[in-house]
């Protein structure tokens, strides 16, 4: 028996990026020609070690600007596989540019990569992810003001 696709809704309140979420990170995001970017300055109370982003709190980061783009560029989808490789600590109260570019698509799935760049140019970390698109998920996700699931 197969499991039924899930219905994808948006309430505004999505950890990630949702502006109705008083404890979430509000994220919001531009292009910059191919290239879709986040600016972020994570806060302390994001820290794992003193002064440093906690690791889960990077992924959440990158793996919400790669679906993101994916939505842009026409897929609601839910992430299949994501994979990050840390370079560097990410600093608490520094202004990062998380940048996501679209890899390419096959039917159903579609693969993007990101980075996390610091204010010197460096890469603190970097993503490869797969995103699965939810068939007729776009007619039953309204969203507000463009905000994706």
């Amino acid at each position: 028996m197969t499991s039924p696709e899930p219905a994808l809704e948006n309430d505004n309140r999505c950890f990630a990026c949702g502006a109705k979420n008083e404890r979430g990170l509000r994220l919001t995001f531009r292009w910059e020609g191919d290239d879709y970017l986040c600016e972020f300055e994570p806060e302390p109370w994001v820290q794992g070690w003193v002064g440093i982003t906690h690791g889960g709190i990077v992924c959440t980061v990158l793996d919400e600007v790669m679906n993101r783009l994916v939505y842009e560029r026409g897929g609601l989808a839910v992430t299949a596989e994501l994979t990050i490789r840390f370079r560097k600590p990410v600093p608490t109260g520094t202004r990062v540019t998380v940048r996501g570019r679209l890899r390419g698509r096959r039917k159903r799935l579609f693969e993007a990569e990101a980075e996390v760049v610091l204010p010197d140019g460096e890469i603190a970390a970097t993503a490869t992810g797969k995103f699965l698109e939810v068939p007729g998920a776009a007619e039953r996700a309204p969203g507000e003001d463009g905000d994706a699931v």
